[in-house]
């Protein structure tokens, strides 16, 4: 274990589940791209907000268990960069005396870095490890945007001298009519 996300002493009295941050080779092989988009069919879940994004936003997944059967042992949750590189990773476990017959959700926060490449995607994988030895992976894709920006400085100035001229232009016509 490189780092405990929690307290020591509630974890050792098993109030709050115990979450650590890894190396690549502890991520089950279930997690890595390419992902497989899956449904929630099976009570479990990943829900990611936004998943659109500009660069320094921060991204919140949170997954989680709906069902008793089978229990979950460890929820993983590995953030992608467009390349696929790993760039987070975080091993959630229920406490001791976690009672399978209620939900178990975790939340893991990412911030898209504010050097990332605009219009790229990045990725969140949820991977669910069970009693049995099986496990599930559920994937959302982040898009991250661009910038759009109009310059309004400089229409607005060629704006003012095209109407500045237009009505001196009015005045001199106007001003030779006369004569």
């Amino acid at each position: 274990m490189k780092k405990l996300t929690y307290t020591l002493p509630l974890l050792l009295l098993g109030v709050l589940p115990l979450a650590y941050a890894g190396g690549d080779d502890d991520i089950p092989s279930e997690c890595y791209p390419p992902a497989v988009h899956d449904e929630d069919t099976s009570g479990y879940y990943l829900n990611v907000t936004p998943t659109s994004v500009m660069p320094g936003d921060t991204v919140t997944a949170k997954a989680g268990s709906s069902t008793a059967d089978p229990k979950t042992l460890r929820i993983t949750i590995v953030w992608y960069d467009d390349n696929d590189n790993v760039v987070q990773t975080e091993y959630f476990t229920p406490p001791s005396d976690y009672d399978y017959n209620y939900p178990y959700e975790v939340t893991s926060t990412y911030i898209i870095p504010a050097g990332a490449e605009p219009n790229t995607t990045w990725r969140v994988v949820a991977c669910f490890e069970y009693d049995d030895g099986s496990s599930t992976q559920y994937t959302y894709d982040i898009r991250v945007g661009s910038f759009m920006v109009v310059p309004e400085f400089l229409i607005g100035s060629i704006g003012a001298v095209i109407s500045a001229l237009g009505v001196m232009y009015a005045y001199k016509v106007k001003s030779s009519n006369k004569t």
